[in-house]
């Protein structure tokens, strides 16, 4: 049984959707037994997924349903609660009743059945993103919302508030539940209900868990992702979230857990391809080496481990897991990994805007380039470019490099914007998102004075003892306010302020202000300009200066 560890409790997809999915229906049955022989239990549910806990020095306990073979469900003492022992998540199917007994010479106590159906329960709405797409070279990753999590029973403040490290190290685990399983979002969801309810943990304790088709699903959360970020288990600045999964080990590692029993059966084919896949999507990203060992640092305890960059759960605890099976494949895994890393190039997307600020309906240009870390250009490759104005990002549009590596776009946007861009990468070289660049977009303000004889330079000019102007002007897209400022222009050159008023503006845009003007004995000069502050939507904007001049023929 791979546990997860006890100490580190806490520890761009395009779409949204909203989908239903089955909650989870959970019981428990439990029991003084003193005994090895055989018990039965009935269900008042049909339960899909089952798992056992006891106290006693027994490493296991035997089930069965319908009469059919006696099947194993071990423990690991890293999985136990004080005194108990726990087994991981088994798919039953859909059960009414189970038999199950201690083994030999051992002593089973206190045991308990936990049970749960995460199949036919009442279906919910779940609203989250589309599948993770497939970017840096990473196979699809099935986000938490896809698979179901029920969000509002993960803990994340307190004991749980979510840490990040720097990837240093990678653990590949096994689940100890069933092999060849035939529902894996089910099981997902009843590993997370049992992990954070029954157990009382945080969350799920895995980063990933690859499924027995090769999908991989996303595990412990970390974060809210932006459409066109690949579901990665980090932080924006690529620092792992620490799991659960390896007790002392957790803060910057990344924990694998392959679903199945691999100390009973040997791996499939489709799980090793997707483990070596991401295994070198995280060596790559992160400078490792899948083939070498290293001194693991845990950055909060200072303990220190020498270890495979590319370890079993078994090389830092007292466990079997991953199991014999998939540990004997590690060596192998780490060199296709590093062949993997070796054979393609690793790219960098870069992304600017010209100009960074424009006024609303003028056009920007986004450009950027792609090219390998050696700085070879990438031609005739296609990237994806989102936008960001609000809360979501949206497709922009979708180019493809020149022979030189060069991308651009051309568009009007009607707001401030963060523009990124993504190269999904694939088997021949690995994938690269840009950082985000912001475009900020400024209201079109305009201003003018009513009245007054305007000569050839544009001056308003108003007859000696004018006490009050009059200006107007219109803003677009229209807003609440702006912010009208007069000041007087004197002989020496410097400037002071006359009149600074907050005005309302109109449904269509349009606005008006009264200026009190100072008396003066001889001719004075103004200028004046309307400025907007800004909010969520536009930059600061301001209109052009406006002169007028009182008196002086």
């Amino acid at each position: 049984m791979c546990s997860l560890a006890l100490a580190a409790a806490g520890a761009h997809s395009v779409a949204a959707t909203s989908s239903p999915r089955p909650a989870t229906v959970p019981l428990t049955r439990g029991g003084t037994v003193h005994d090895v022989t055989e018990h039965r239990v009935d269900l008042p549910l049909a339960a899909t997924h089952v798992a056992f806990s006891w106290r006693g020095d027994a490493r296991d306990v035997r089930y069965r349903v319908a009469a059919g073979p006696w099947r194993r469900a071990p423990a690991d003492h890293a999985l136990a609660s004080g005194p108990r022992r726990f087994s991981g998540v088994v798919s039953v199917g859909r059960i009414a009743s189970l038999e199950w007994r201690g083994p030999r010479r051992t002593s089973v106590r206190d045991l308990e059945v936990h049970y749960m159906n995460t199949l036919d329960g009442p279906r919910r709405e779940v609203r989250g993103v589309s599948e993770s797409a497939r970017a840096d070279g990473l196979p699809r990753v099935v986000t938490r919302a896809e698979w179901g999590a029920d969000e509002s029973i993960k803990r994340s403040r307190g004991g749980c508030r979510r840490r990040f490290f720097p990837l240093r190290q990678i653990f590949v685990h096994h689940t100890a539940g069933s092999n060849r399983d035939p529902h894996p979002e089910a099981t997902m969801r009843a590993i997370y209900y049992f992990h954070t309810v029954t157990r009382g943990w945080c969350d799920v304790g895995y980063n990933f868990v690859i499924g027995p088709g090769g999908r991989i699903f996303e595990g412990r959360w970390a974060r809210r992702f932006d459409p066109g970020e690949t579901h990665d288990s980090e932080d924006p600045s690529g620092r792992v979230a620490r799991g659960a999964h390896v007790a002392e080990f957790n803060s910057g590692s990344v924990g694998i857990g392959l679903m199945g029993n691999f100390s009973t059966t040997d791996v499939p084919r489709a799980m090793r391809r997707a483990l070596v896949s991401a295994v070198a999507w995280e060596a790559a990203r992160h400078g490792l080496d899948p083939r070498a060992r290293r001194v693991y640092i845990n950055p909060e305890t200072g303990l220190r481990k020498r270890l495979p960059v590319v370890a079993g759960h078994r090389d830092a605890g007292q466990t079997s897991c991953p199991g014999g099976n998939l540990y004997a494949r590690l060596g192998r895994i780490r060199r296709a990994a590093a062949r993997a890393v070796a054979e393609r190039p690793r790219t960098r997307a870069r992304l600017s805007i010209e100009p960074g600020k424009v006024a609303v309906g003028a056009v920007a240009t986004v450009s950027g380039e792609l090219r390998t870390r050696r700085g070879a250009p990438v031609p005739g490759r296609t990237l994806r470019l989102y936008r960001k104005g609000g809360r979501g990002w949206r497709v922009l549009d979708e180019v493809t490099t020149s022979p030189g590596g060069r991308f651009s776009t051309s568009f009007a946007p009607r707001r401030s914007l963060r523009i990124a861009a993504d190269f999904e990468g694939g088997d021949a070289m690995w994938g690269s998102s840009s950082g985000a660049v912001r475009l900020r977009v400024r209201p079109r303000v305009s201003l003018a004075t009513v009245g007054g004889r305007v000569d050839a330079d544009g001056v308003a000019h108003f007859p000696a003892g004018t006490r009050r102007v009059t200006l107007q002007g219109s803003i677009a897209p229209s807003k609440p306010r702006v912010t009208v400022r007069v000041s007087r222009l004197h002989d020496n050159g410097g400037l002071s302020m006359v009149r600074r008023a907050r005005v309302g503006v109109g449904s269509d845009g349009s606005y008006r202000a009264r200026v009190v003007l100072p008396a003066a004995a001889r001719r004075s000069r103004f200028r004046a300009r309307t400025w907007f502050r800004g909010d969520r939507r536009h930059a600061v904007a301001r209109s052009r200066i406006v002169a007028f001049v009182v008196g002086g023929g």
